[in-house]
Order: structure tokens, then C-alpha cells, then sequence
């Protein structure tokens, strides 16, 4: 007889528990804005639910995540436009965080290559702050401002100052209207810059896409960039409407101020890429203090988004300052030509303290108050024997052209030192 087995299982062993210790990771939170109020001017305690914009900068400043980008997003309730009019000086951006004003209700980015039919829903008017108070102020990395429209402030009087008090890599500004409101009319004011990059690395203002593109008009300096390495400025509109065919205001004095700037872009080769610079009343970009390795390319300065529509200014289209060296305006390949047209004074002016080895080639230079190129900013420099005269680029000696043809030919002589 078999031995019977015995049916009740006997009970598992079980493995011991061992608890694994698991890597630290911050999420991203969203902060809502919901009304248009501003707390009085005084920043409310982290937590505190007012809804305003001031209430979210502070609630992302306070949540510590590194490694995560939390986003400030509108929901303010009924159509229209909303103005959120400050009395003081927002806290500044010290987290990094993207400000979204595209997420307010019938708000639309640009969709058009030329011109544009965004529809802007969000504006921040520094009217009543002090005349010293700065728009959004960014003082950490990995910030995005979009679809904001910004005015009445001092330092870039709309908006964003990259203070040296932190880093402020890798921050991006697009698809906003600075000095301009969200009709697109142009806000009255006299500030220093519209947006305003002081030292870092890296970053884009505007970009290729058409929502990236943003309008800057009536500043000292539409954009001032100062102490950047790497920093991309593309497809925007300064001085000019957000159509792109025709002035906005008083326009800038400088459309864009490069100031010890190495290895950045303004423009680019491919469509979308340029920007419309024009009504500037000194210069449509200004090189300054040892700028180098800098590539402008594949913008219009002085005429219109459709490349022909007058909107020049008075002053320059290009000017170099002193100690300004190794920098390339146009080139030989397609589409990096800049068009400069119709400015009341010279298309490319050079100080007499300018430095040598900034290439001007590839670029449609034309109908000009001065002459087009002007080394020494002192109107025509005589051609020397040998070239051997020394100045910015060299004084290199011009051509004398002695005819051309049906067949596109031009005929001449170039006596003097290449490049």
C-alpha cells in the first residue's frame, strides 16, 4: 500500500523585505495665473493661492527642483486682452521656468513666414513701477519667455535683464512683443534695451519658426547683448510693424548691440532665419569691444520683410566699433547674403579703431546715403601704392572697375594686399 500524501501544502518560505534606495527626482510642477492683480506691489508668501503673476514667480522660485523646468501658465477668465499693470518690480526669475503666455485662452502663435497673425493675450504694463524698474528679470538657467507682450519698464523697459548675479544659460525669448502692445501699436517710452543679455553662454531670441518670432521697437537698443558666448538672435522684427512692411514708432537706435560678444549668430541661411531690421536711428547692429568669431548672415537691413519695402533709418546698416576683429558679414554660400539698403548713412561703416580680418562678402549693399562700405568712417579713403597702409581691414584698396557687359561681366583692376 502506498503512503498517502498529504494534500496540505506546506506554507512558503518567504524572501526577507530589502528596502532599495532610490535615486532623487524632482518633478515639475505648473503655476497658474488667473487673475490680473498684482498684490499690491509686494510680494505675497509662497503658497499663499492670490492667482497672480506675481504670486506664480514666487511659488516657482520657492519650489527647489534641480533638473526639472516648471511653467508659469495663464487661465484668466473672459476674452480679450488681459494687462496685468504692476506697481512694482516683479521678484526676479530665479529657477529655471518657462512663462507661457500662449496658454491664455484664444491666445495664437504666428503661423505666417511673412508677417504675422499672432494673437497675443497677455500684456504686462511697468507704466507705474519706478523709472529705474526693470520687466521680468532672469537670474537662473534654462528660462523661457514666449507670448508675452511687455512695455513701460526700464531696462529693456519690456523685459528681460540676464543679471550677472547668476548663471543664465541657455535662455530663450520668443514669440513676444517688446515696446509693443498686444494690438500692435507701439507703447511710448524711452528705456535702455529691450531685452537686455548680460554674460553666460548659449541661448536663442526669436528662432527659425515662425511663433518665434519676436517684434522690438522703440529702445535705446532693441537688443543689447554684452559679455555672450554662443548666442543665436533670429527672425525678428525690429523697428517694424508685426507685418514686417513698415515702421512701428520711433523705432530703436540700435537695432542690436553686440559688446564683447565671441561666436554668435545673427541671421541664418535658411528662410525664416534673418532678421528685418530697420527705422533705427543710429544703426541697425553696432559691433563693439573685441567682438569676435561673430557670424551675421541672411538678414534685411533697411527694407521690409518682403525684401524690397522702404523702412530704413537714418544712421548705418552695419557699424564697427573699435577692437573689433575676425567676424563675418554675408559669405559665398546661398542665402547667407544680408540685404542693406536705402540707411542715410553709409551700409557698413568701420571706426578708424576697428580692427582687421572682418570679412563683408556675398551681400546686396545699395542706395546708400554714403558710400556703401566706408573704412575709417570718413568717407572715400584714396587708393595707396602697394596698399601698405595700415587701418581697419587694412585700408584695403577698392577695385576700379573699367566696364562691363550684356553677358553680366564686370571689367577692372585691383591693385593692392587680398584680404
Amino acid at each position: 500500500m502506498s503512503p498517502r500524501r498529504n494534500d496540505r501544502q506546506r506554507p512558503r518560505r518567504k524572501a526577507p523585505l530589502a528596502l532599495v534606495r532610490l535615486e532623487d527626482r524632482a518633478v515639475p510642477a505648473t503655476f497658474t495665473v488667473t487673475n490680473v492683480g498684482d498684490n499690491g506691489g509686494v510680494d505675497p508668501a509662497p503658497g499663499a493661492k492670490t492667482g497672480t503673476l506675481r504670486q506664480a514667480i514666487v511659488d516657482a522660485n520657492a519650489n527647489n527642483n534641480p533638473g526639472t523646468v516648471d511653467v508659469i501658465r495663464f487661465t484668466i477668465a473672459g476674452a480679450g486682452v488681459k494687462t496685468i499693470a504692476l506697481l512694482d518690480e516683479l521678484t526676479s526669475l530665479e529657477e529655471p521656468v518657462t512663462i507661457d503666455g500662449y496658454t491664455q485662452s484664444d491666445a495664437a502663435e504666428n503661423t505666417l513666414a511673412v508677417g504675422s497673425n499672432a494673437v497675443l493675450r497677455i500684456q504686462i504694463d511697468g507704466g507705474a513701477t519706478d523709472a529705474d524698474d526693470d520687466g521680468l528679470k532672469i537670474k537662473s538657467p534654462t528660462v523661457t519667455i514666449r507670448g508675452l507682450s511687455l512695455f513701460g519698464f526700464h531696462d529693456g523697459l519690456t523685459v528681460v535683464d540676464f543679471s550677472d548675479n547668476g548663471a543664465t544659460d541657455g535662455t530663450v525669448v520668443e514669440g513676444c512683443w517688446l515696446g509693443v502692445r498686444a494690438d500692435g501699436t507701439a507703447a511710448t517710452q524711452e528705456s535702455p534695451a529691450g531685452i537686455f543679455l548680460r554674460t553666460g553662454s548659449n541661448g536663442r531670441i526669436g528662432g527659425p519658426a515662425p511663433g518665434q518670432r519676436n517684434v522690438i521697437t522703440g529702445f535705446a537698443n532693441g537688443i543689447n547683448i554684452s559679455q555672450k558666448t554662443g548666442f543665436l538672435v533670429q527672425n525678428n522684427y525690429m523697428g517694424v510693424t508685426p507685418a514686417g512692411l513698415a515702421t512701428l514708432g520711433k523705432g530703436n537706435f540700435s537695432g542690436i548691440l553686440l559688446n564683447n560678444v565671441a561666436d554668435s549668430r545673427i541671421g541664418g541661411a535658411n528662410p525664416g532665419e534673418g532678421n528685418v531690421i530697420g527705422n533705427s536711428s543710429s544703426q541697425d547692429i553696432r559691433i563693439l569691444n573685441g567682438t569676435t568669431g561673430t557670424v551675421i548672415e541672411g538678414n534685411f537691413l533697411g527694407v521690409g520683410a518682403n525684401g524690397s519695402a522702404d523702412v530704413a533709418g537714418d544712421g548705418f546698416g552695419i557699424f564697427f566699433g573699435d577692437g573689433v576683429s575676425g567676424n563675418l558679414v554675408g559669405g559665398v554660400a546661398s542665402g547667407v547674403g544680408n540685404v542693406i539698403a536705402r540707411h542715410g548713412k553709409a551700409g557698413i561703416a568701420f571706426d578708424g579703431g576697428a580692427g582687421s580680418g572682418n570679412t563683408i562678402s556675398g551681400n546686396r549693399i545699395f542706395a546708400n546715403g554714403d558710400i556703401e562700405i566706408d573704412l575709417g568712417n570718413d568717407g572715400v579713403t584714396p587708393n595707396d601704392l602697394g596698399d601698405a597702409d595700415a587701418g581697419p581691414n587694412g585700408f584695403q584698396n577698392f577695385p576700379t572697375l573699367t566696364g562691363a557687359d550684356t553677358d553680366g561681366r564686370v571689367f577692372g583692376t585691383f591693385v593692392g594686399v587680398a584680404n
